[in-house]
């Protein structure tokens, strides 16, 4: 593949109002993987229609073959969910690498995680 992308929602009724929360992805590269050097992956996560776009980019060839990998970590990807959400507001999450143009191979997406942020 030359394009990634993978894109994703959920009902923020479902997650705790006035809260902030976290997205990543639990990915692992099989040992045949190809051209992730130098192609970084941009993260996203847009809270509601009117919620702020919040990026995050991270470097998958840093990752060992079938070992996992969860991106973004350092900083992680952060959002809050509002304080009166509208009605069928969703959270937009996705992965992308679109730019490069380049060949790439053996990604596997094992499970996105959306968990609320703690203070340890």
């Amino acid at each position: 593949m030359s394009w990634l992308e993978v894109t994703g929602s959920l009902d923020l009724g479902r997650l705790e109002k006035n809260k902030e929360y976290k997205v990543s992805f639990k990915l692992k590269l099989k040992p045949d993987a190809f051209g992730w050097a130098d192609s970084p992956v941009y993260l996203m996560a847009k809270p509601g229609k009117s919620g702020p776009y919040n990026w995050k980019k991270s470097d998958l060839s840093q990752g060992k073959p079938g070992e996992v990998i969860i991106v973004p970590n350092n900083p992680v990807l952060k959002f809050k969910v509002p304080e009166r959400p509208a009605a069928g507001d969703k959270l937009q999450f996705g992965m992308y690498e679109i730019w490069r143009g380049r060949w790439k191979g053996g990604l596997v997406i094992e499970e996105v995680v959306i968990e609320p942020v703690t203070d340890d």
